[in-house]
């Protein structure tokens, strides 16, 4: 869902408990929609796959964005990434 993107839309609201110890991923739609060298675009299945393989992996913040530039054929991404703990 576009958030704030369009000021006079209703907008649900909810909240869920995430357990001690759960590791939390908050991302844009932008984190997946790259430009593949085949010319096609990563899908959010293929991003959320990924994913996961890398937090079974325990990867960090660092080697998670570099696999996802890695797959980008514009190379490079720009992002800015809080990061609390």
């Amino acid at each position: 869902m576009p958030v704030g993107m369009l000021p006079n839309s209703p907008y649900v609201s909810d909240c869920c408990e995430i357990p001690l110890g759960s590791t939390l991923y908050l991302f844009s739609d932008g984190i997946y929609e790259v430009m593949q060298s085949s010319e096609v675009f990563w899908s959010l299945d293929e991003f959320i796959a990924t994913l996961a393989q890398l937090h079974q992996s325990q990867a960090n913040l660092g080697q998670i964005i570099a696999t996802v530039q890695s797959l980008s054929k514009m190379g490079t991404l720009r992002m800015i990434v809080p990061f609390y703990r």
